[in-house]
């Protein structure tokens, strides 16, 4: 199968700009693994990357970020763009009509060699696995279920988790997955079939509670292009067999469907076609495949200009997955909260997590939007530059699902996208939580106040019992017993009676009574005199 028509093939990876310490780790891993005489740009990122680790983060959306690229071998050449939400690091072989290309081949081979420099960037993806929260005895039962089913569990560590060695399923705040050992197709398969068997086990007996939603916040990006004949430019049954998923675990939408492209403001006939496979993102898929066939008068500029842009659809696309999942989950939250008659003292820890993520994501989600909308210097996405139209019939053009489109469900869909009002609800939810935080404070200050006075009337007791040991209430009591009711003849009585009790007969009841009643009755007059304004402010001056 001939393949001179390709003429470049592109592996990209995204990282998040929240992961600045991870691209710094990359680029020394650049610098290692290039040569002396094609290291400037690898030098040039990591001056950027030192910086920026410490002070230009906050403001990255205010600085003028260039294109890098540079000789990686004698045959790849390395690329780095910043796209506002963070950096695509790819790369890339460029071939010639004489050249005999196998795409396949030549992709794995940039997967290698992309992989020597992103080891050890963590991969993480926020999970949506089960409608109600997880208990100890559940995550039990599906470890059980999940070994009853051929899957190796590790030992779990203390936290609510499945552990399966490579991938690990996090379920004590919320539903995350973290994979140490960065991109695969090895591992978003074996990711796939985890949480098809999550929830499978979740909707047994009908209960219907699982899901396998699964928004990765890093992944990868095939590019092939091909320069074709004007009367080619649709798509062959080679490209759609290309950017086909190849383990079947995802259904493909629309398989034939593609999308011509013109250049805004020009003739309006198309000078590309783009095949960007419609899978069930929200579920994962690590490493889609798009081919893009360009017409051989198109300008090498305007080209690259449309691969990027390309490539910020993709960025995009799956970033808003991710940050609705999060913003639906910190939005339940926020509601939950507001349902509670009173706030655990226990559940404080994690209510003020919860504030500052919501905090945090209402400006991501903010930034990402105004990003979109070019409202920042760092970087403008072309949507003026290209007109995107479906290629077939009933077809849905791509680049329109990329930028509006976030989870097709099987009961009910998202026409309107909620990121673009995310921002203030997350503003309203963050205030709300406010307000029940004072409450919460407030309550437990008043709980405290009751708690204080409690130990105080006990302090004034123990106070009063003190000194009352000093006065000599044994001999007082004597003398009046003795000039007094002695002479009275129902005490004579009463006394009478007592001694015929024996174990009465050790215990001096009027000197116990006498002092009980001088013990209340003191505190009592002690704690109203501790209570009044100006012995209370007199104590203060006193005890400051």
């Amino acid at each position: 199968m001939a393949h001179n028509d390709v003429r470049l093939i592109v592996v990209e990876e995204f990282i998040p700009v929240d992961n600045v310490d991870s691209m710094l780790g990359v680029t020394q891993r650049l610098l290692q693994a290039m040569s002396g005489q094609t290291a400037t740009a690898a030098e040039n990122l990591k001056r950027a990357m030192v910086w920026m680790a410490k002070y230009i983060a906050p403001t990255s959306e205010f600085w003028d970020w260039p294109y890098i690229e540079g000789s990686f071998d004698n045959q790849t050449r390395l690329r780095v763009n910043f796209i506002g939400l963070g950096w695509i690091v790819g790369c890339a072989r460029r071939f010639s009509s004489h050249d005999s290309v196998d795409p396949h081949h030549v992709e794995r081979e940039l997967i290698d060699e992309l992989d020597k420099v992103m080891t050890g960037v963590t991969l993480e993806a926020t999970a949506r696995l089960k409608s109600t929260p997880w208990t100890d005895d559940e995550i039990k039962a599906a470890k059980e279920f999940l070994l009853a089913n051929g899957l190796s569990i590790v030992t779990a560590t203390g936290e609510q988790s499945i552990d399966l060695g490579q991938i690990r399923l996090v379920l004590d705040d919320g539903e995350r997955i973290v994979v140490q050992n960065g991109i695969s197709k090895t591992i978003g398969d074996d990711t796939r079939k985890l949480l098809l068997k999550v929830k499978e086990w979740a909707n047994r007996d009908q209960r219907f509670e699982g899901a396998d939603w699964c928004a990765y916040k890093r992944r990868r990006l095939t590019h092939v292009l091909k320069e074709v004949d004007p009367a080619d430019l649709p798509p062959t049954p080679e490209d759609l067999a290309f950017s086909d998923e190849q383990s079947g675990l995802y259904p493909r939408r629309d398989r034939d469907g593609y999308d011509l492209i013109a250049e805004a403001g020009g003739t309006g006939a198309a000078f590309a076609s783009l095949v960007f496979p419609n899978y069930p993102y929200h579920a994962g898929i690590l490493d889609p495949r798009v081919v893009v066939r360009v017409q051989a008068a198109a300008s090498e500029d305007t080209v690259n200009d449309l691969l990027n842009y390309v490539s910020y659809l993709w960025v995009n696309h799956y970033t808003r997955i991710w940050r609705y999942l999060e913003f639906e989950d910190q939005f339940a939250y926020a509601t939950d909260v507001r349902r509670v008659k009173e706030l655990d003292d226990q559940d404080l820890d994690l209510f003020r997590r919860r504030a500052l993520r919501i905090e945090e994501l209402r400006s991501r989600i903010e930034l990402l939007n105004r990003i979109d909308a070019g409202d920042i210097s760092a970087f403008k996405p072309r949507h003026e530059a290209f007109v995107f139209s479906p290629g077939g019939a009933g077809s849905t053009s791509s680049a329109e699902r990329l930028r509006t489109a976030l989870i097709p469900s099987t009961i009910t869909q998202l026409t309107v996208d909620p990121l673009l009002a995310a921002p203030g609800v997350l503003k309203d939810a963050g205030d709300e939580l406010a307000r029940s935080f004072n409450i919460f404070t407030q309550a437990a200050s008043l709980r405290m106040q009751r708690v204080v006075q409690l130990l105080q009337a006990l302090f004034i007791v123990a106070a009063v019992a003190q000194v009352l040991s000093l006065i000599p209430l044994a001999e007082i009591i004597e003398a009046v017993y003795a000039n007094t009711i002695t002479e009275r003849s129902w005490y004579n009585g009463i006394s009478h009676f007592r001694t015929s009790i024996s174990w009465l007969n050790s215990i001096d009841v009027s000197l116990t009574v006498i002092r009980a009643a001088l013990l209340v009755g003191l505190s009592f007059v002690t704690f109203k005199v501790t209570r009044q304004r100006h012995v209370r402010e007199l104590l203060k001056r006193w005890l400051q």
